[in-house]
């Protein structure tokens, strides 16, 4: 099981983190088979892109969503533990 820290990424339901991306101004762009492409813009304006596969029996998905989570921290700016947190908590996933 992929562990960053205490904490294990594949716990973390897809729909959960979908919900968590919505609510933090992403905007799923496209759907393709198995996996979603999500857009965001920066505080500079910067366009960003993520690939949520969702679809926990490929052979590599875990590695598919540690790159998510490392993606989505940089772009954050914060630590994954403070990002899984939020997705664990929906009441509180509301931009800061």
């Amino acid at each position: 099981m992929l562990n960053m820290g205490i904490y294990s990424l594949k716990i973390i339901s897809i729909e959960a983190i979908k919900k968590y991306l919505s609510t933090r101004n992403w905007h799923k762009k496209k759907q393709i088979d198995s996996a979603s492409i999500w857009l965001n813009r920066d505080d500079s304006g910067e366009r960003w892109g993520l690939i949520l596969l969702e679809d926990s029996e490929f052979i590599d998905f875990e590695d598919r969503l540690r790159e998510f989570f490392l993606e989505l921290e940089n772009f954050e700016k914060r630590p994954i533990a403070q990002i899984v947190n939020q997705i664990n908590q929906p009441s509180d996933s509301k931009p800061d």
